[in-house]
């Protein structure tokens, strides 16, 4: 009869603590590596909404003339490769001459930095294009397409985005979805172009409202507001521009007047003044904060006699 040797307590216990370390390592080893996995989803996560961690990765952007309108905008001015929104209300809204002028200057301005060729979309085609020159854009470098419908507009801006064959797009639609809005938006992401919108709500189909689409990096708002009186005439054009939304940056509202340099017949594209705007006022949502102390403080009870 054989009997088998007592177990070995003592190499058991040695082995233990040896297994419990190498699964501990490689615990932590799979921990590190779904942390670097969740680390780099939250990277392209916060690109594709427009959030930059690493200023290399920014985009470029087109900053304004006048240094208080880039005062609010991510990067100082407005980022390029996004679309930008620009509305009005009321009857601006439909006939939309503000907009349309404001929207006019930034196009100028980005063919002059960028050079090449921009697109114009619309189903209402009822601006006067050479009117446009006064904002200082040159209609040689501009090709205005003329639509039946606001669907349509929408397909001619993400085709033409998606070409890379112009710079910027500019389209007058007032129905836009957010699906529509963020097919946009990547596609303007895609090829670094300027997309600019303009909110005309001359028809508004069954089921769609003319609210914000919520793809949009920046919404303005502009409404005509008195010109200045130069010698009994009237002056440059001048709107109140309300900056309502700003991804990564902050609202403001302003008063600007538009520099035309570009009255004459023929379009001088090394006048710096065409296609501008400067800041007449800046407007506070508290008014008095901009007054002088002494003036605040009002006083409470009458001077004794």
């Amino acid at each position: 009869m054989s009997v088998s040797p007592p177990p070995d307590h003592r190499a058991e216990k040695a082995t233990r603590p040896q297994a419990a370390m190498r699964a501990t390592a490689s615990n932590r080893r799979a921990g590190s590596a779904a942390s670097g996995a969740l680390d780099a989803l939250r990277m392209q996560v916060r690109a594709i909404e427009g959030h930059y961690l690493d200023d290399a990765q920014a985009r470029s952007v087109l900053p304004f003339a006048d240094a208080r309108l880039n005062a609010p905008l991510p990067g100082g001015g407005l980022s390029l490769g996004a679309l930008h929104e620009f509305t009005a209300n009321a009857l601006e809204a439909e006939l939309a001459p503000s907009v349309a002028g404001f929207a006019a200057t930034v196009l100028a301005a980005h063919l002059r930095a960028r050079g090449g060729v921009a697109l114009w979309a619309a189903s209402q085609t009822d601006f006067y294009a050479p009117g446009l020159r006064r904002f200082g854009l040159d209609l040689a470098r501009v090709v205005f397409v003329d639509c039946r419908k606001d669907a349509e507009v929408l397909v001619v801006m993400e085709e033409a985005l998606h070409s890379r064959a112009v710079v910027a797009v500019l389209g007058e639609a007032g129905a836009l979805t957010l699906k529509t809005g963020r097919r946009l938006d990547a596609a303007a992401r895609a090829s670094n172009a300027l997309a600019l919108l303009i909110r005309r709500h001359v028809v508004k189909p069954r089921g769609v409202t003319g609210e914000p689409s919520g793809a949009a990096s920046t919404r303005w708002r502009v409404a005509a507001v008195p010109s200045s009186d130069v010698f009994g005439s009237l002056g440059p054009p001048r709107w109140r521009i309300d900056l309502d939304y700003c991804r990564n940056g902050r609202t403001a509202s302003f008063i600007v007047e538009a520099l035309d340099g570009a009255d004459g017949d023929s379009f001088d594209a090394s006048d710096w003044q065409a296609g501008h705007v400067r800041v007449v006022a800046e407007l506070r949502d508290d008014a008095r904060a901009a007054e002088a102390p002494e003036a605040r403080e009002a006083p409470r009870t009458a001077s004794p006699a």
